[in-house]
């Protein structure tokens, strides 16, 4: 299922020089967010979570707010970035050398996020995606977005 934060999260990394394969899907209702991939060969899973409230549930039945944060931060990290059917696909673009990174609104405990990034998931604010979109800048280049970047982006963020 392709949502809004998604197509941000996809507008942000290929901006960065990314190219992108979205919405994988795999198993039962499952899918892979993001695999991403720039001309230097930096290969990327990114799985995107945003909500308008902070999150007790991750995705798909994982409640950090009902485990020990070790116990939920490590379900959430096999269900999306390490789980057999992941690996397969991963391995199958990427082979074995890859980061994961989880883009993240509101959540509730830091120490279920701080658990997974703990087991080698980077961690980045979805509020830091816009933030970059609304500079245009990513470090010393200048980025022109394109004309369906800006639309997208002046309908969700008002002046």
């Amino acid at each position: 299922m392709i949502d809004l934060a998604e197509d941000i999260v996809a507008i942000w990394l290929e901006i960065q020089g990314y190219f992108l394969i979205r919405n994988i899907k795999y198993g039962r209702n499952q899918e892979i967010d993001i695999l991403a991939m720039n001309s230097k060969g930096d290969k990327m899973h990114v799985e995107v979570q945003v909500s308008s409230n902070p999150l007790g549930i991750l995705s798909d039945g994982v409640n950090l707010s009902d485990k020990s944060y070790k116990e939920a931060g490590g379900k959430y990290f096999r269900k999306k970035f390490d789980n057999e059917s992941v690996r397969v696909i991963t391995s199958k673009y990427f082979g074995d050398t890859y980061s994961k990174c989880l883009v993240l609104g509101n959540f509730k405990s830091k120490e279920n996020i701080d658990e997974i990034a703990n087991l080698g998931v980077s961690i980045v604010s979805f509020s830091k995606v816009i933030s970059d979109l609304r500079s245009k800048t990513f470090g010393d280049t200048r980025v022109v977005l394109a004309d369906r970047y800006r639309q997208v982006l002046s309908f969700l963020i008002k002046d």
